[in-house]
């Protein structure tokens, strides 16, 4: 039996300011007013309910909505465990990867720095660089310019 909106709302208060469950029932795992789920190795925090173990911004997902998304849920500032409803917003796989920080610099054979990114699935050369904060900096325009999805704060 999937989870439903209104089951999960019987047992769970969820703030969309904050982004916290917190049970509204006792239950043989918790007490009514105790913070629901724990933080993963991972990073993300996760919920048992009825013997299964849900995403908590999955379960957000469904609190506010009605259901479960089929698309992924990126987290806008790219911290795992805020789940806070204006945080959260649906992706693709692809758009998902875009938001992570990463330099996109890597040292070349020659001792230069080379700058490439990936574009559909295929990697685009942007140049070789005296220093890697360069190369940094024209991955960085690139990224700006060619994944409008990603988040540089």
């Amino acid at each position: 039996m999937q989870l439903t909106q209104a089951v999960l709302k019987e047992l769970l208060s969820y703030d969309p300011v904050t982004g916290i469950f917190v049970w509204i029932v006792d239950t043989p795992w918790a007490i009514r007013g105790q913070r629901a789920g724990t933080r993963q190795h991972d990073g993300y925090r996760r919920i048992g309910i009825r013997g299964v173990g849900y995403a908590e911004h999955r379960l957000a997902w469904v609190y506010m909505t009605g259901s479960f998304p089929r698309l992924k849920i990126d987290h806008r500032n790219r911290i795992r465990d805020q789940n806070h409803w204006t945080n959260l917003r649906l992706a693709t796989h692809p758009q998902n990867c875009q938001n992570k920080k990463c330099s996109g610099a890597t040292l070349h054979r020659s001792g230069k720095w080379q700058a490439q990114i990936k574009v559909n699935g295929k990697s685009k050369y942007l140049g070789l660089f005296d220093d890697r904060a360069a190369a940094e900096r024209a991955y960085l325009a690139a990224k700006a310019a060619m994944h409008p999805f990603w988040n540089p704060s």
